[in-house]
């Protein structure tokens, strides 16, 4: 049936489906016919068949090639779709016509063109259907992506500083520094010694310095540090996208940024173990709690610290509220990625040795509603806190802007009954409970 099968190739390919036909779209593979076929049929997403009046190649237990890809079809429970060429049939090809039809309701078409205008009228309408079942079980799921601002251009210039002098200095100071100590310390120092403001939302590499803040303003502290000469303004756009090396330069300063951001409400970042957590609070310097609203006016305790029994005075440890970040940039966005944590300390600072057994036993009793909960807190405190009272800010940090949390469509839509009973097995789960949505870890 060459002029059928070239209908049917037609009215799939007009849809802009992919047809798998032997003598058209079948590639020379290393297995039999049979198995090609078969394979065929398993790999598709929906199964067309058009009876015509020919029984075809008949296999060794009787049944037709044709017969046996249907059956297979059946088997696999694939959509399938069925035209009947009304013509006459031989005896074997009207006993398969009958069992076909005890199973589908087939279209009889009378020639090819008719076989291709039914064709189409028939995925149309599957495809339709198909379209509203995805409708009404999509689901909308929380990403722990939240979407980020910062200024358009940002500002470089080459690095104009004496280290052996800048170190040399140093010793005379609270923090002498190293020989080989790093070069943010360095640039810290040098603002110092100079009677600057250390601030720290700049990045740099290969001797240069990088920063939003607008180096030819005349107060900014960065300007006593580079070479005047070489100042420049760039477009950010153009800046990360140029290659990998700037990209990841640029999600240095965006790191630097949040750095300085969060410490204005008393967050601080802890190189060691690549954290920001919660530092405790002068006022209360045993326990630390925040309010803030999410459904409901709340309060959350983000330090507490723990005494030891034999030395009340003496602090056993501190337990932090902490979250790791992530940069990515994708579909010409910037998201910061929240992995909500935790931190023990010793002093209220200093990594606790014990903190790993300490974090694995929280993260253990933590359901997803919790680890949730926590993610929409550091939101919150992100788009919303202010204390900068508290913590001595003279302004308030604005290079960084948060909008809201990405939102995913999920299809099909999860069936809660499924995996919330494995959540009392699982441990470190990447889905987080629903409120109204799951939020889903990237």
């Amino acid at each position: 049936m060459p002029s059928e099968r070239k209908a049917a190739y037609d009215a799939v390919t007009k849809l802009k489906c992919i047809p798998r036909m032997s003598e058209y779209t079948f590639e020379a593979v290393s297995k039999g016919s049979i198995s090609a076929c078969i394979d065929e049929v398993k790999s598709s997403d929906f199964y067309i068949l058009i009876i015509g009046g020919k029984f075809g190649w008949e296999l060794p237990n009787g049944s037709s090639i044709t017969e046996f890809e249907f059956d297979t079809a059946f088997k696999e429970r694939k959509p399938t779709f069925v035209f009947n060429m009304k013509v006459e049939k031989e005896t074997k090809q009207e006993i398969f016509e009958k069992k076909v039809g005890n199973l589908f309701f087939f279209k009889t078409v009378i020639d090819a063109q008719h076989l291709e205008s039914e064709i189409i009228k028939s995925l149309n309408k599957y495809f339709e259907d198909l379209q509203y079942q995805k409708s009404i079980q999509t689901e909308e799921l929380f990403s722990n992506l939240l979407e980020i601002e910062f200024p358009q251009n940002l500002f470089h210039a080459d690095l104009d500083i004496d280290r052996a002098e800048i170190i040399r200095k140093s010793k005379e100071t609270e923090r002498p520094l190293a020989y080989k100590a790093e070069t943010r310390h360095v640039i810290y120092a040098a603002l110092k010694q100079n009677g600057l403001s250390a601030i720290n939302d700049f990045n740099y590499s290969e001797g240069k310095l990088y920063t939003f803040q607008n180096l030819h303003d005349e107060i900014n502290p960065l300007r006593s540090i580079v070479d005047l000469g070489t100042i420049e303004e760039e477009n950010a756009s153009d800046f990360y996208t140029t290659n990998n090396d700037y990209l990841n330069i640029f999600k240095g300063l965006l790191h630097q940024c949040l750095v300085r951001k969060l410490l204005s409400v008393g967050i601080k970042w802890q190189h060691e173990t690549k954290l920001f957590y919660f530092m405790p609070v002068e006022e209360t310097p045993d326990k630390r709690e925040i309010s803030w609203h999410s459904k409901i006016d709340a309060t959350r305790t983000v330090f507490e610290a723990t005494y030891k029994n034999n030395k009340p005075t003496e602090m056993l440890h501190g337990k932090h509220l902490a979250f790791r970040e992530r940069f990515f940039f994708f579909e010409n966005k910037w998201y910061l990625g929240i992995f909500p944590e935790w931190f023990f300390s010793f002093d209220g600072a200093r990594k606790n040795i014990f903190s790993a057994k300490q974090v694995i036993y929280l993260k253990k009793k933590e359901r997803n509603n919790q680890v949730f909960n926590h993610l929409k807190f550091i939101v919150y405190i992100l788009k919303y806190y202010s204390q900068a009272n508290l913590f001595k800010q003279t302004y308030t940090y604005d290079v960084l802007k948060f909008g809201n949390l990405k939102k995913l469509s999920s299809y099909p839509s999860i069936d809660d009954s499924i995996w919330l009973p494995k959540e009392e097995k699982a441990f470190g789960a990447l889905l987080l409970d629903r409120e109204p949505s799951i939020p889903l870890f990237l």
